[in-house]
């Protein structure tokens, strides 16, 4: 009785448009361009769930999706019911989520789930603190095609393992980056409008008066794009000092996921060592890597090492990229670049980091980073392939 009293109280806590009808605060917050995608797929029979790095505001593209289902799709506010399992008082189990479910329809409808005869959305935040998650959405989901799951999590936790294939074909996934520059800029209330520019028709004088025109506009661009790959990529921290970044980007995001997030899914036995070669890979992000050199500067044999990045790819901290080849042999013996999730992780190498590093021959690294997560972007909609090309007398 005292865990359904837990759960009943947090519910009503967590979901005040029960009582007051009142969107989410969030709703008047910044909204990124990612929610459109998101809006699409709410009006789908489908799960939706929001995969990407901590901090880049999944849990506010939740409280926004709530707020428009209220709004514009006029939704009952007793049919959108909201649960976080991050730093939650209920109980870690697959218990506590069935649980909640139940106590919920009991709290607004005094309804099993057989009996729902109307659309109900479910959001789940964090739900990957919940290891057999999926059955209980699955079980559900199929049992009354009138709930809607939409779910977040830590990148890592949504990696395409058997734990998630009984969801094939009954969840859509919408990946959330980092900020891109333009929504930087309209966090920060920057006017940056600059003509489109043609540039293969352009001519040479054409081009130098714009130049000479937008000279001042640039140069400011140009100063707010250094302070963006610094520390402008994650919502909360585009006015952060360096000290604070630093703190920001080890604490609420890296630590979180490479001690908590990525060992529920794999066999790290040194959490220590993991951050140990994330903190080479920034420096090195850009650049052609070599396993044995991360073994012999962690300790760790060759293949551990090589694991040990496979798994930083997987929970989208690294991209490795593939040296191009129209050769069929296996891509393990071909060269590899990588390149970090967003150039904001210099932060956490480099506690005193500021404008400095970028007269650097580093900022060349950190400029083609950002290219690269943004072609990336294109790439992952476009279900296209991308790789590095290199000359052999390099």
């Amino acid at each position: 009785m005292e865990q359904k009293q837990q759960i009943t109280q947090y519910l009503l806590e967590s979901n005040p448009w029960w009582q007051n009808s009142q969107s989410p605060t969030e709703c008047n917050w910044y909204q990124r361009e990612v929610f459109g995608e998101l809006q699409t797929y709410l009006n789908l029979k489908q799960m939706v769930s929001l995969i990407g790095l901590r901090r880049v505001g999944k849990t506010v593209l939740l409280k926004q999706a709530i707020g428009w289902l209220m709004k514009d799709k006029k939704v009952n506010p007793k049919n959108i019911c909201f649960i976080s399992f991050e730093e939650s008082f209920l109980e870690i189990s697959t218990q506590t989520l069935e649980q909640a479910i139940y106590v919920y329809l009991e709290l607004n409808f005094q309804a099993d789930i057989n009996e729902i005869k109307q659309k109900i959305y479910i959001f789940i935040d964090e739900i990957q603190y919940i290891k057999k998650w999926p059955g209980v959405l699955k079980r559900i989901y199929d049992l009354n095609p009138k709930f809607k799951f939409i779910v977040s999590g830590s990148s890592a936790i949504f990696i395409k393992s058997k734990t998630i294939e009984s969801l094939a074909g009954r969840i859509f996934d919408i990946h959330v980056y980092p900020l891109l520059f333009k929504e930087y800029l309209s966090l920060k209330k920057e006017n940056y409008d600059l003509p489109q520019l043609n540039l293969p028709a352009i001519n040479p004088k054409t081009l130098n008066e714009l130049k000479i025109k937008y000279e001042l506009k640039l140069a400011v661009l140009d100063k707010l794009y250094q302070q963006y790959l610094l520390s402008g990529q994650f919502p909360e921290m585009i006015n952060f000092t360096p000290r604070q970044s630093f703190e920001y980007i080890n604490n609420t995001i890296l630590n979180k996921l490479l001690k908590y997030d990525l060992p529920l899914l794999r066999d790290i036995n040194n959490p220590f060592k993991l951050k140990t070669i994330l903190n080479l890979l920034i420096y090195e992000t850009g650049n052609i890597i070599a396993y044995q050199n991360i073994a012999a500067e962690t300790g760790l044999s060759q293949a551990t090492a090589e694991n040990y990045v496979n798994y930083l790819a997987e929970a989208f901290l690294i991209s490795v990229l593939d040296n191009y080849s129209k050769s069929m042999r296996p891509k393990k013996r071909r060269l590899k670049k990588i390149y970090i999730a967003s150039t904001n992780f210099i932060a956490a190498v480099q506690p005193l980091v500021n404008q400095n590093i970028l007269v650097q021959p580093f900022q060349g690294h950190l400029v083609e980073t950002d290219v690269f997560n943004k072609l990336n972007i294109l790439a992952q909609k476009e279900n296209l392939f991308l790789s590095f090309w290199r000359k052999k007398s390099e």
